[in-house]
């Protein structure tokens, strides 16, 4: 009985000492996760007896030799501009709100505020160029808006999503 108990404290020693082997190499850092290998040194500059040989005139003449051959120009093409100081500025609709509702005293719908197009010459101004005036007007107007009631000078309402957006004064009620 006593080389069995002997045998068995042995063993209970032996995993303790695994157990705490087992904490050890627990504990230690894991390379690539909290330790990170070296890495390999970089291969240029490594050669060793290559050397390039110029010669300076040569060079030169080639490099003269590219700016003097006579193949035309690339050819450049004319892109569309449009005229920005014709859009809309924020400003201008800002202004165009307030003096509205200054004068009808009750809220209206959004193109309410857009401004009156322009009179269009006769071959003057295209379709882009209207419809990029009234994306600017949209746009403008839309910004001024937004800029307004943050100013906490008009009140946008909109019932539902999708629906009409509703600018009023502010201490008026919108109006469906």
């Amino acid at each position: 009985a006593e080389e069995e108990a002997a045998t068995e404290l042995r063993r209970l020693d032996e995993l303790v000492a695994m157990r705490a082997a087992s904490a050890w190499l627990g504990d230690q850092p894991t390379l690539g996760e909290t330790v990170f290998a070296r890495g390999r040194p970089e291969s240029m500059g490594l050669l060793l007896g290559t050397e390039h040989a110029v010669d300076v005139i040569a060079f030169l003449w080639a490099s003269l030799a590219l700016f003097e051959d006579d193949t035309p120009d690339p050819d450049t093409v004319t892109r569309y501009r449009p005229s920005w100081s014709d859009l809309y500025s924020v400003t201008e609709a800002q202004d165009r709100i307030l003096r509205i509702l200054g004068e009808g005293g009750d809220g209206a719908e959004l193109e309410h505020f857009l401004p009156e197009p322009p009179v269009e010459v006769e071959g003057d101004g295209t379709a882009l160029d209207g419809a990029l005036r009234r994306s600017s007007a949209w746009a403008t107007t839309f910004s001024a808006s937004l800029e307004l009631a943050k100013q906490n000078e008009i009140a946008v309402h909109q019932e539902e999503p999708f629906a009409k957006v509703v600018l009023t004064a502010i201490g008026q009620r919108a109006s469906p």
